[in-house]
């Protein structure tokens, strides 16, 4: 068991290694406020400890959003492929039929095990 030596002095570098971090973040220069944006606008992100770098609109939301997938029992409209994705809408023995939003952990997903559903309707 540690002492309270020991352990005070792991919070202190712990509190160091923070304060470090912390230290070396930069803040995305002043600027002026916009509500208008297209596909090539910049927005700035960051890693704690990291330079701030930017990404493109057109890129942020290929990244987030494409990974989402409609689901359904019209092979036209199915868009799910494979396990891991997120997919949202319906399909027949999957929760009574009706819409959800949930992430594949078997496919082809047919019965509610198949889903580790994060919203039902």
């Amino acid at each position: 068991m540690a002492n309270a030596a020991t352990n005070a002095l792991e919070i202190q570098v712990l509190k160091d290694t923070l304060a470090l971090l912390l230290s070396n973040s930069k803040q995305p220069k002043d600027g002026t406020t916009t509500t208008t944006t297209d596909d090539d606008t910049l927005f700035p992100i960051q890693n704690t400890g990291q330079e701030v770098r930017f990404i493109r609109k057109a890129d942020f939301l290929t990244a987030v959003l494409g990974a989402v997938r409609r689901i359904s029992d019209t092979t036209a409209q199915n868009e799910n492929t494979a396990v891991n994705q997120i997919v949202i809408g319906s399909k027949s023995g999957i929760n009574g039929g009706g819409n959800f939003i949930g992430t594949v952990v078997f496919y082809p997903p047919t019965q509610d095990s198949h889903i580790n559903f994060i919203i039902q309707f």
